[in-house]
């Protein structure tokens, strides 16, 4: 899981296109992006649901929901993007439920819970 700003979401280095994560405090009012990659490192097909949701304090938006579940079947080596949208209306410091990874009734992977500080302007 990672997050970048929708309106500044790439970068240049060193005549690369990558991806500008943001690495301090979120800004009130700019819309944000969470970019979820799924993979599977095994020779197996794997059939998985991912559980992510919004940030709290957090408002979705371009057709996000607040909760979602995908159903996800990875192929052998294969990898699965999502992406998510949202924006803070007010500054505070949020946590954030991560995307958890399950197989059948067994959680199987999880990203690490964060704690976002929102400000009202400067940060990124």
């Amino acid at each position: 899981m990672s997050f970048v700003r929708a309106d500044d979401r790439h970068d240049y280095v060193n005549g690369e296109h990558v991806d500008k994560y943001v690495d301090g405090s979120f800004d009130v009012g700019v819309v944000y992006t969470c970019l979820v990659v799924l993979a599977n490192p095994t020779s197996s097909r794997q059939r998985i649901a991912a559980l992510v949701q919004i940030p709290r304090g957090s408002i979705p938006v371009a057709s996000s929901r607040v909760t979602q579940t995908i159903d996800v079947a990875l192929e052998p080596y294969g990898t699965h993007g999502h992406e998510y949208s949202f924006y803070f209306p007010a500054p505070g410091t949020w946590s954030h439920f991560p995307v958890h990874v399950s197989r059948g009734e067994t959680i199987v992977a999880a990203a690490a819970p964060r704690t976002l500080e929102v400000t009202s302007g400067g940060g990124a």
